[in-house]
């Protein structure tokens, strides 16, 4: 499950381990960036990983690639065989009722400024594109 959101990264000077994303719901500070957070497909909706892109329209064209790539749970948590270009998963999605992520399900109580933190690797982090 893929959403498109802003957000910021950062390093900590005392964990420079650790490479901190994150990933605004609500107002992002000025200097954003976007966020391509990909969600597992089960309660709680943990995120799996999140890719980071400079331009919207970049973020946008590479979730129109992937998405039709996506593992499914009908397919036993795996990808289609048969890839289905962006339109026809578009309707698929549409006809199957499946559901985008929403936050307001995720967060119990809706804050303010709804946001979540996500803390990667050097190897696990993709960089800005």
């Amino acid at each position: 499950m893929l959403h498109l959101a802003k957000g910021i990264v950062v390093t900590k000077p005392d964990q420079d381990e650790i490479i901190w994303t994150t990933v605004y719901h609500g107002n992002a500070p000025s200097d954003y960036i976007w966020c391509l957070v990909t969600y597992k497909n089960c309660e709680g909706y943990p995120i799996s990983h999140v890719d980071h892109f400079a331009e919207k329209e970049n973020a946008l064209k590479y979730m129109q690639e992937v998405e039709p790539e996506v593992p499914l749970i009908s397919l036993n948590g795996r990808a289609p065989e048969i890839l289905m270009s962006i339109s026809e998963f578009n309707l698929w999605k549409k006809s199957n009722e499946f559901e985008d992520y929403d936050f307001k399900k995720v967060f119990s109580k809706e804050p303010n400024n709804p946001k979540e933190l996500i803390a990667q690797s050097p190897g696990q982090f993709r960089g800005i594109r």
